[in-house]
């Protein structure tokens, strides 16, 4: 009984930052930039925490310096590749849903529509 009581009280700890990030939120008005700077900082730790926990179990089974280099190299550059496209693709979404925003509009008491086609998200 004392392990799930334990268990208990060291997963409230754990997870007392997002009560408070909780109450926060609720109570006090945040500016966008905040916002994104905590969620931008939030995501760097998160990739940067699954990565080395991942980097060491990489050597565990390779017990190679190269080996497993090679292969943390390769993983940021291909993460980097598909950010860059990533980014391409959400600037043309936006840009297609501005031109969808501007298609609907009043010209001489006559509404003119026109349909855009947007592929798939």
């Amino acid at each position: 009984m004392n392990g799930i009581f334990d268990s208990l009280i060291w997963g409230f700890i754990a997870s007392s930052p997002l009560l408070i990030g909780c109450l926060i939120a609720l109570y006090v008005n945040l500016s966008r930039q905040v916002i994104t700077t905590i969620m931008a900082f939030g995501s760097g730790v998160l990739i940067t925490t699954l990565t080395f926990s991942i980097l060491v179990e990489a050597f565990q089974v390779t017990h190679t310096l190269p080996a497993t280099v090679t292969g943390f190299i390769l993983g940021g550059i291909s993460f980097s590749i598909a950010n860059y496209f990533l980014k391409k693709k959400s600037a043309a979404k936006a840009s297609s849903n501005n031109l969808k925003k501007g298609s609907n509009y009043k010209e001489k008491g006559i509404l003119r529509h026109q349909t855009l086609v947007v592929p798939y998200s």
